[in-house]
């Protein structure tokens, strides 16, 4: 009982220094008219009463009346006569002299505010309190008793992320090599690859790659000796060398590969360019030079014609050399060499230069030609998350904080770009605690007043009531005016109360279809649903819920089939609507026309620059009074029914 009334005390205080710092004007002044009255109906009636009366009356109805003599009559009037007389007997009163050195020797305590039981939790008992008093809502959770525990609290904090963007180059080499392990290696024809036809010749094999094509028995008057050797290549490439080292001939000589003329020889004039006004016999053998035919090689069957005159007696002596190797299988490979240790497959290929190209390469003796053999690579790429977090995140982990859950509350592209993390955080505080709530302080269901004399008790429930006062209405007001801003404030665009505008169409002809008979939804909402646009609906619905502003009708269409089109702005509460109908004018804004409607809400700038004490907010104060669980008494009211109340009960 006594931890109730220390608590009922403190409480008692805190509100009177509230409404005290406050300024709360309204329920000083009622309760300063109440006093008033209840002195002015009861005490002041009585006093009057008893000034008339001479002191024999007195004695007669005053129990203990002793008359107006008395010696303490002195002090009635002024304090200091009884402080004044208690300092002229201090020097020669004992009991006054024991209690002056009593306060000047008596030892002293120091209070201990962390631990006492009546101050340890004082100071948040106060705040808590001062917090309830502020709003008249909500409830608190006040810590009492000496007894302490380690308890728990979440906190949050954000972590920020960002990827930024690097830049790097790559060199990209192309390099060839042979799949097949004999690449390049000696693949000697026969001589049995060799077919002869037309005029006779003899073939041998002199040595490796070496060939000879003669025939020393040849005569005739300038005859012609035709002859061919055909042989078949699979791949020109695998033919190294290919050249006529030998050229012996008596008289005229001609040498053609696959149609080309390589060698012209008519005695000893010589060339590709010579023509045949030559006589037949030149009296001797001749020798040409050593002629490469590589050139004039083809893939598949490959013909080498050997076109020889004779006058008397002639003869023609080749040597060919032919060197084959086994070919080369290719195969292309490319290398990269990035800088900074970055890889080219991490990054987007932003731009690519020829650094060494065209050029020709050999390749375990075979030649490769391409335009380009190395590259300059130009990559960019995103940096893995870099994240930054709140100094909060790290003070948290410094107070032993325990991370409980993270969160992804803004999305980057493939990474978190603003993470919340929670945090379990040990304190110590009370063990027990009392819940408080704010409408404790204020009237439930409208009593505030009961007055009992004895056993008979008056119930102030059934007198009359009337709305809450005005500076309560106003307080509620601007509590829900904050609310709504809370939950309306879009924090992406820190716009709040955005709305959007909506129309709803009627034909001409009155009972075919209208769509914007608002009052008559609820009654027929199924035909509404049937018959209407779901945007026409819900405009409807909007309307009914008074949460719309008319901006104007057009009109569509000719003759029967004309239509009405009436367009409104739709905002998401009633309490959005008013609140834009109050403010937007204040701003020199409007709602725009029905062909450009305007049903943006307010900036976080806007809602700065507006002072809610000056807008009447009538609309709203009636609605929350009409809604409250209780109401507030008329003070005047009040008073007169106790006080009639007061004189019966004495009575």
């Amino acid at each position: 009982m006594k931890r109730y009334y220390s608590l009922t005390m403190i409480l008692t205080s805190i509100i009177c220094s509230y409404f005290e710092n406050n300024g709360l004007s309204q329920p000083i002044q009622s309760g300063l008219e109440y006093g008033r009255d209840i002195r002015q109906s009861k005490m002041d009636p009585l006093l009057n009463r008893i000034r008339t009366m001479n002191p024999n009356q007195l004695e007669t109805i005053v129990p203990g009346y002793e008359g107006t003599q008395m010696p303490e009559k002195d002090y009635f009037t002024s304090g200091q006569s009884l402080e004044n007389e208690a300092e002229s007997k201090l020097p020669t009163n004992q009991t006054a002299q024991f209690l002056n050195q009593g306060k000047a020797n008596r030892p002293s305590f120091l209070i201990d505010r962390d631990n006492d039981p009546l101050f340890k939790r004082y100071d948040t008992q106060i705040n808590m309190a001062h917090s309830l008093t502020n709003t008249y809502s909500d409830c608190q959770e006040i810590p009492v008793g000496t007894a302490d525990a380690t308890r728990y609290r979440q906190k949050r904090c954000e972590i920020n992320g960002r990827r930024d963007t690097i830049h790097y180059s790559c060199t990209k080499t192309l390099s060839i090599s042979c799949l097949n392990g004999n690449a390049g290696l000696s693949n000697p024809l026969s001589i049995h690859d060799f077919t002869l036809s037309g005029a006779s010749l003899n073939k041998e094999d002199q040595s490796t790659h070496q060939f000879r094509f003669s025939n020393y028995d040849r005569h005739g008057n300038c005859r012609f000796f035709d002859s061919t050797v055909t042989f078949f290549l699979n791949d020109t490439s695998h033919i190294t060398e290919f050249k006529f080292t030998t050229i012996k001939y008596d008289d005229w000589l001609d040498i053609e590969v696959n149609g080309r003329l390589v060698f012209r020889g008519r005695g000893g004039t010589q060339g590709l360019d010579i023509g045949n006004s030559f006589g037949c016999e030149h009296g001797r053998s001749w020798y040409g030079p050593t002629t490469d035919a590589r050139a004039h090689l083809k893939t598949g069957t490959n013909t080498i014609r050997i076109l020889n005159r004779v006058d008397g007696g002639g003869r023609v002596d080749i040597s060919l050399k032919a060197v084959r190797r086994h070919g080369c299988s290719p195969q292309s490979q490319f290398s990269r060499s990035c800088s900074n240790g970055q890889s080219h497959t991490e990054g987007t290929l932003e731009e690519t230069s020829c650094t060494k190209g065209p050029q020709t390469k050999m390749i375990n003796g075979f030649p490769f030609f391409k335009n380009c053999w190395e590259w300059l690579e130009d990559y960019s790429k995103l940096t893995p998350p870099i994240y930054t977090g709140q100094e909060l995140c790290h003070q948290l982990v410094t107070e032993g904080c325990g991370q409980i859950s993270t969160t992804c509350v803004e999305a980057g592209d493939d990474y978190c770009k603003k993470e919340q993390r929670s945090y379990s955080c040990p304190y110590v505080g009370a063990a027990k605690h009392i819940t408080m709530c704010g409408d404790d302080f204020i009237c439930p269901e409208g009593n505030c007043t009961n007055y009992c004399n004895g056993n008979n008790c008056v119930d102030l429930k059934s007198f009359g009531r009337k709305d809450g006062t005005n500076d309560f209405k106003k307080s509620a007001s601007g509590l829900a005016i904050g609310n709504e801003i809370a939950s309306q404030l879009d924090e992406e665009s820190m716009i709040a109360f955005s709305g959007e505008s909506l129309e709803c169409k009627k034909y001409l002809i009155d009972g075919v279809i209208n769509c914007c008979d608002h009052d008559g939804f609820l009654k027929k909402i199924d035909q509404f649903i049937a018959i209407c646009s779901s945007n026409e609906v819900k405009l409807a619905r909007a309307a009914n819920e008074q949460r719309t502003v008319y901006l104007g009708t057009y009109s569509k269409g000719r003759l029967l089939w004309k239509t009405y089109h009436k367009v409104y702005c739709v905002f998401p509460t009633k309490l959005s609507r008013i609140i834009l109908e109050k403010t937007k004018p204040l701003l020199g804004i409007d709602f725009g026309s029905k062909r450009h409607p305007n049903c943006t809400g307010l900036s976080a700038t806007q809602l700065e620059n507006i002072n809610f004490d000056d807008i009447e907010f009538t609309e709203i104060e009636d609605d929350l009074v009409e809604d409250a669980p209780g109401s507030t008494p008329d003070p005047n009211e009040t008073i007169e029914d106790i006080s009639s109340e007061l004189l019966h009960l004495d009575r």
